[in-house]
Formats: C-alpha cells, structure tokens, sequence
C-alpha cells in the first residue's frame, strides 16, 4: 500500500476541475480544466501551494482533456467536443490558440512524439497520429483498445520506444494496459497486453521516465508504477487522500511525480498534487 505524503500543489474552488497536465522543457507547469482554461505555474513556484487563481491562464478552449508540450514549446490539447471544434488545438507560445486537427468522437491522450503527436479516442479505441503541420492519420485501431465501456485513455512512450496506451475500462470492472512496439518507419507493431485485471479499472493517464512506468487509476483512486513484468505497486491511494486521479507525470528533476485529481464526484478535493518518486 502506497504510504506517499501528498503535497498540495494547486488547489481548486471546488468550480474548477483539472483533466491532465504536462512540463515544458523549462519545468514549467501546464494543466487543463474541464471547463477549458489552460493555466501555467513556473517552475520557481512548484515548491509551495497556491491557489487556481495564483496560476496564470494563457489560453481558453471550448473543452480540455489531454494535455502536451511538444519540442517547439507549443501547447496541444485535446478538445472532446461533439462537434467541429472536436480534435486537437495548438496554443504556441505567445499566441492564440487554434485548432490543429479535427477528431470526431472523444480525443482523450496526447503524446508528442517528435515532430507528431500520439492521440487516443476513446469512444472507438482509436489512436492518431496527428502531425504538427495539421495532417491525421490513423496509428492503432486495435479491438483491444475499443471495449464495451471506455476504451484507449493514457498514452506514453518509453526510452526503450516501446509505446504505452491505457484502457479504461476493458471489460466490467477491469481495465488494461498494452504495449506497442514503434517499427522505425514510425508505424505501430503488434500490440500486447502488458497489465490487465480488475487493479487497473480506470486506467488513465500515464508516463514513462527513466525506465519507469507511472499509472493514474481513477475508479480505483490509486497512482501505482508498473513493473517491467506488468505488475502493479501502488504509490498513493485513497488513503492518502486520492478521489479521481486522471494523470500522472514526472518533475523535471525526477524526484516528484505531480498528480492531477479530477475528483469527479468530489469537487472540493480536485486539485494538483505531487509525491516523491
């Protein structure tokens, strides 16, 4: 059982709930909230806590889920709307947001992967690779990936190159994770299961760092890391005060993971928090 002290980072009203998040280069903080901001916290601020309103926001979208910071310093968002605005907007730096890419049904994850992003939709169990100069094409469509309830969520890619997508919900009360290997034309190989079962019911966001796995599971309001062999080791957990946590990334300096707790069904706990990793 995870034994994690959980520091507050952002906290929220209890209005305001954050999807995902995701570090620049320069370790600063970007976050979405269901409601579309997209809010900054620099680095120099992370060592303490603050309220929403102490960060800054730089952009507004229609809708946020997945969060991203490509190699340009630009941001990418996924857009879940269910209509044209649905897809993936940029916010470059110092400018406006605009969107990039339409895609229909419920973009979840984004991954940026050189000069092209990883995007999963959920609703079909889908992933995409959207190009930075706007163009789409399909990555991974994968039985596995589209279950009865909500299918492909987080999505990562390890320094081994393997990638990394997580299922939600794979069946009633389970949920998996596979692994894709990257054929060198960039193309995805055969998928395998690398973690399934009841554990990992609300798999969503994940990372990978320094040959490390890291797994936010939201039904189950547990952050674990994952073993080479696909195993689960919990981090933190409700015990710790986790409700919904929806992502999980790595600190600049590799000490810290920083957890986004959507608290779904408790909004007063919703916020930005960090361990050690």
């Amino acid at each position: 059982m995870g034994d994690a002290s959980v520091e507050t980072v952002v906290s929220m009203s209890g209005d305001e709930q954050p999807e995902n998040l995701a570090f620049d280069g320069d370790g600063n903080l970007y976050f979405g909230l269901r409601s579309g901001g997209l809010h900054r916290l620099a680095r120099d601020r992370l060592g303490s806590s603050h309220t929403l309103a102490d960060t800054e926001q730089i952009a507004s979208l229609p809708e946020t889920t997945g969060v991203e910071v490509g190699d340009d310093g630009a941001v990418y968002v996924a857009v879940p709307t269910d209509d044209e605005q649905g897809g993936i907007w940029e916010v470059p730096p110092d400018g406006e947001a605009a969107q990039l890419a339409t895609i229909g049904g419920f973009p979840n994850g984004v991954f940026a992967d050189g000069d092209r992003l990883l995007v999963t939709e959920s609703f079909d169990g889908t992933v995409f690779a959207v190009g930075t100069d706007g163009s789409r094409s399909t990555w991974l469509d994968d039985d596995r990936l589209d279950p009865a309830g909500f299918g492909a969520n987080g999505i990562t890619r390890s320094a081994a190159g393997d990638v990394f997508v997580a299922v939600m919900e794979a069946t009633d009360e389970t949920g998996r994770v596979l692994r894709v290997p990257v054929a060198d034309d960039g193309s995805a190989g055969e998928p395998v299961v690398f973690a399934e079962g009841g554990t990992f019911y609300g798999a969503d966001g994940m990372t990978a760092h320094d040959g490390r796995r890291f797994l936010a599971v939201n039904h189950r309001q547990q952050v674990l890391e994952l073993t080479a062999e696909g195993e689960a080791e919990p981090l933190a957990t409700a015990e710790n005060g986790l409700v919904y946590p929806s992502d999980v990334v790595v600190g600049q300096n590799g000490t810290h993971l920083y957890l986004c707790d959507l608290a779904a069904e408790s909004p007063e706990a919703a916020g930005i928090y960090r361990i050690e990793a």
